[in-house]
């Protein structure tokens, strides 16, 4: 008697074969090669498309695109935030700076320095919860 081996394809394997299937590649001499049927490979090609249903297949640069601009658009969402928090920052300081009297005589440094001081202890709790969402607050 003779045994039956089951064989299993990689999902890798498969998608190669199909590209070489649509490159151009007789699925009769790749069924030969791999001793299977045409008919599998044909099975293989209808599953490869039916994946992704715009193209017609699911390519690894179409995925590794779509990661890297997820990435990209994550990073850009966290610089964007700082910027919003030190625009903020500034203008609160700003505004705290405009309320000063102007008559400081040689102190005036001193008293600016002091008023942003106490801005950033007032910002101490946002700055927090910013390194809680990973967004980083300026340092330069």
């Amino acid at each position: 008697m003779h045994k039956l081996t089951i064989r299993i394809f990689t999902d890798e394997l498969k998608t190669e074969i199909v590209r070489r299937m649509q490159s151009g590649e007789p699925a009769e001499t790749l069924a030969h090669h791999l001793c299977v049927l045409p008919k599998l490979l044909e099975g293989w090609r209808k599953e490869y498309e039916s994946k992704s249903p715009k193209t017609g297949r699911q390519t690894e640069e179409g995925q590794e695109a779509a990661a890297t601009g997820s990435l990209r658009l994550e990073t850009l969402g966290r610089v964007v935030g700082r910027q919003a928090l030190e625009i903020d920052f500034l203008k609160r300081t700003i505004s705290r700076l405009k309320t000063l009297p102007t008559s400081y005589g040689e102190n005036w440094r001193m008293r600016v320095v002091t008023a942003i001081q106490e801005e950033e202890e007032l910002a101490k709790p946002l700055i927090r919860s910013c390194g809680r969402a990973e967004i980083c607050w300026p340092t330069d």
